[in-house]
């Protein structure tokens, strides 16, 4: 009984020493560990916590952890972010593509379509796909296909992106067009005009699968000699997730101004 109440009392010492932030990552009922925000299951009890990065030792019950991280942090960046519509023509082929200026980042509304020398694509060899989703470009091409003054986006770049939007958990769901996607295309707003399209995957082997479930967008930045990181969203989720490919399977593109 001693033991015991020196262990209550060690733990109240700890627990009265420290203060739970907004910035503690979270832990849900997922059953997998999202790399985004810490999202693991503890007990299966469906039952969420804050938990501490620094003390991991604590953990505090709350069923509303989810919204309050949505809340308490990312929520003000969005509400804080401004966002701009316009346009830009390119004009290595006439083609005009919307715009949205996202806080201090500009990025093209659409999937990009230039028809760039190398392996780029059309899903299913259709210029229909293309009108409507854009190509598939290797990775290669892909960091080359963008128009002067603009850039396949980094990695990080990408992050900023997500961050001013909402965070990983929902910004799939301000950025994704309304159309275009399976049902239920869950959370899609467009609130932002950014109107993300799931232009697919092209395979090495010369097949293309996904049009209208998956859309993936190459980033700049390489893992390794074979690989490179892509951010994605689908119809299922209003996240972006965060994807490690081969460099020669087709993805979208999407351009940030320089």
């Amino acid at each position: 009984m001693k033991n015991c109440f020196v262990l209550i009392l060690f733990i109240n010492l700890i627990y009265s020493s420290y203060t739970f932030s907004q910035e503690n990552y979270c832990f849900g009922k997922s059953g997998k560990v999202n790399s985004f925000i810490g999202q693991q299951d503890f007990s299966n009890s469906g039952k969420y916590y804050y938990y501490s990065y620094s003390k991991p030792l604590l953990a505090i019950e709350n069923d509303l952890c989810t919204n309050i991280i949505e809340t308490n942090n990312q929520k003000k960046l969005y509400n804080k972010t401004s966002f701009k519509q316009g346009s830009y023509t390119d004009k290595r082929d006439g083609k005009t593509y919307k715009t949205i200026k996202i806080g201090d980042q500009t990025w093209m509304a659409e999937n990009l379509s230039f028809a760039s020398p190398g392996n780029c694509w059309c899903y299913n060899d259709s210029d229909l796909y293309c009108k409507k989703y854009g190509r598939l470009y290797a990775w290669k091409e892909a960091k080359n296909a963008c128009p002067p003054g603009w850039h396949l986006p980094t990695d990080d770049e990408w992050t900023i992106l997500i961050n001013n939007t909402g965070g990983e958990e929902l910004a799939g769901g301000r950025l994704k067009s309304k159309t275009g996607w399976k049902s239920p295309n869950e959370g899609a707003t467009d609130s932002i005009g950014f109107s993300a399209l799931p232009g697919g995957y092209r395979f090495p082997n010369d097949t293309y699968h996904y049009v209208g479930i998956f859309g993936t967008w190459w980033t700049a930045t390489e893992g390794d000699p074979y690989y490179a990181w892509n951010r994605g969203m689908t119809f299922e989720k209003p996240l972006v997730y965060r994807s490690y490919f081969g460099k020669v399977y087709g993805r979208s593109v999407r351009c940030l101004k320089n």
